[in-house]
């Protein structure tokens, strides 16, 4: 009884959903096929497999609520440009990208692998006709006024492409069956020669560090090393400090296994290897200004982050925490980073829609 309940639940949520006036045309689509998903479970229940109807009845609770999040005004639309830019850099396939905002405190950045279009296909033959897919990100709702300390996206970012592009998996297969040339690094860290599942999961946390670091730059060390600089070895994520020593290997040209697994693999599968992909930025004379920056390309868009987050430090490691300069300071280089990344985002949409770009 309850899953029909539950149904019916989705099918009056995902209508009102539908219409929401401030949604995108992609995810007002894909919202409009999920439905016609549940409409069609509901039509047919009786004949449909009782643990593939679960199955369907779970995923698509966890998809509406990172949809009906994205509706909302206090996304950080701003975060969702710079990664719908990146994503242009990796998959011709059209995605949307769906945040929602957690309120599990400071720590849940994450990554939700959930293709539902896949999934109900699989579970009922029934095809989805939207032209965009999904990606689900989380964040903390407590940062969403912060852009500074929602770069960790970037990363849970670095999770979806590899996965979307397999590039872990085959990673792991090409050195496991000698087909990467390991020789030229015989201390290999102890997770790659244990257990699988901590294998895989550390060597992901790898790809996606130095996906994020490739965007940027110092920003993502600097942060991880300031949110989790204590965390040790764990079975879903490598001690913080190797992490950072990685990020700091990639930007100095130092050799390293990881680098040079990932850009094999990548190589192969027919993309760019790795690389550094943003420019930094002198702000300190319009910050100083209190004013915004004037973004000029893509690649200095990403690396405002690494310019923000030094003025940022810079300006509040000298000052006490009590001193009510500091939390001033803080919203003020935080609101001129959402500024300054909006009005680019502002003039790139109008030149998109002009055809001048």
């Amino acid at each position: 009884m309850i899953q029909k309940i539950n149904l019916l639940i989705l099918k009056d949520n995902l209508t009102r959903l539908s219409s929401t006036p401030y949604f995108n045309k992609g995810l007002t689509d894909f919202v409009r096929n999920l439905l016609g998903a549940v409409e069609f479970v509901i039509n047919n229940f009786e004949g449909l497999p009782p643990l593939s109807t679960d199955i369907f009845v779970e995923d698509a609770s966890i998809a509406y609520t990172y949809l009906a999040s994205s509706t909302t005004r206090e996304i950080p639309y701003e975060m969702e440009f710079c990664l719908n830019v990146v994503l242009k850099d990796w998959i011709s396939q059209d995605y949307k990208i769906a945040t929602s905002l957690t309120n599990a405190g400071f720590l849940d950045f994450h990554f939700q692998p959930l293709d539902m279009a896949e999934e109900v296909k699989r579970l009922f033959g029934y095809t989805m006709t939207s032209s965009s897919s999904i990606i689900h990100i989380g964040m903390p709702r407590l940062y969403k006024t912060t852009p500074l300390l929602n770069i960790p996206l970037y990363h849970e970012l670095g999770h979806f492409i590899d996965r979307n592009l397999g590039i872990v998996n085959l990673a792991i297969f090409y050195l496991q069956n000698g087909h990467f040339d390991a020789q030229h690094y015989p201390e290999l860290p102890v997770e790659m020669l244990t257990d699988m599942d901590v294998s895989t999961s550390h060597i992901r946390e790898y790809f996606a560090d130095l996906f994020a670091t490739s965007y940027i730059g110092t920003a993502h060390y600097k942060f991880l090393d300031s949110f989790a600089g204590y965390d040790l070895d764990s079975r879903t994520h490598p001690a913080t400090f190797r992490r950072v020593q990685l990020c700091k290997d990639y930007m100095s040209g130092t050799d390293n296994i990881f680098t040079s697994l990932f850009n094999f693999t990548l190589v192969i599968l027919g993309h760019r290897p790795l690389s550094l992909r943003f420019s930094v930025p002198n702000l300190k004379l319009d910050f100083d200004n209190v004013r915004p920056h004037d973004i000029k390309s893509d690649a200095e868009m990403h690396g405002f982050f690494s310019a923000a987050w030094d003025y940022l430090d810079d300006n509040i490691s000298i000052l006490p925490l009590q001193d009510r300069q500091t939390d001033a300071i803080i919203k003020n280089i935080n609101g001129l980073t959402e500024k300054s990344i909006r009005n680019y985002s502002i003039v790139n949409k109008w030149r998109v829609a002009n055809g001048t770009t």
